[in-house]
Order: C-alpha cells, then structure tokens, then sequence
C-alpha cells in the first residue's frame, strides 16, 4: 500500500514526467508543442484510446485519448497519410503513438528515480466511451491542444 505522503510525491511526479512526455514527443510531427487545457472533460465520448502498461519502480498505465476530429488530424500528421477514423490503420496509428509517448515517458520517469519497461499496447475505439482508471494512485487526466485538436494524456500507478 503507498502512503498518502508517497501518493503526493508519486502524483507530482507522474504529472510532470507526463507534461514532459507530451512536450517532447509532439512537435517534430506536430511542428509545435501542444498546450495545456484546464477546463475540459474529454474522458467521456466518441474517439479512440490508446493505453500501454509499464512495469518497473511502480506498475503503471498511460493513457492518450483522441476524439474523433482529433484522432483524425494526429495520425495524418503522424504517419504522413489521410487515415480513415474507422480504419484498422488508425488502431495502428494510435498504437504506435501510445508505443512513442511511452517509450520517451521511460526516459522522463528515470529522472524521478522510476524504472519501468513498456508491454504492448491497446486500442480501444467507441462511442459514449468512457475511461476509468482501477489503481491506488491515478494521475488527473491532463488536457491540450494542439493545431490538430484537443486531447488528454493520463497515468495510473500502483506498487508492483
């Protein structure tokens, strides 16, 4: 079990190394940083999920969500391509997304003295959908935008 005074810390530094996470990996295909959003709730709705597990110092779940007109503009930009919202490439796309903010989220996380290794990533695509974190320490969802829309990035923690 962590300790109420270790969820703090735990929750500092997820939250930074998130923020960090999303300002390092998104300009070279976005061609800017995306920006912090404080007044959304886009937890809830129609688009498309991306959620990767990494097991280390802490096990730990991140989270990118994309609404449709988002998901759309991101993986176009991503991959270089017009990609269908409905399409098993755009799964892939946001696979691979979520494999790229992971991968990078390893190396901010070092930095707060926490080790994790990436298993394989999952895509969840619907309408009305709606994510719900099950850990002992969860991250608020973080909202941006970006010049393809708005979208959050989430993490959830627990001891291994």
């Amino acid at each position: 079990m962590i300790s109420t005074e270790n969820q703090t810390v735990i929750l500092e530094a997820l939250t930074c190394s998130a923020k960090r996470t999303v300002a390092a990996t998104f300009p070279p295909f976005c061609g800017e940083e995306p920006q912090e959003v404080i007044s959304l709730d886009l937890t809830r709705g129609d688009g498309i999920v991306g959620v990767i597990s990494l097991i280390g110092t802490l096990s730990l779940s991140l989270l990118i969500g994309l609404p449709r007109q988002t998901a759309v503009g991101l993986a176009e930009r991503f991959a270089g391509f017009e990609i269908p919202f409905d399409s098993a490439d755009m799964g892939d796309a946001v696979s691979e997304l979520t494999n790229v903010l992971a991968g990078r989220l390893c190396l901010e996380l070092e930095h707060e003295q926490i080790f994790a290794q990436m298993a394989l990533p999952t895509v969840a695509r619907g309408e009305a959908m709606e994510v719900v974190l099950s850990t002992e320490v969860a991250t608020r969802p973080i909202y941006f935008n970006s010049p393809e829309g708005v979208f959050w990035v989430q993490l959830g923690a627990s001891q291994p």
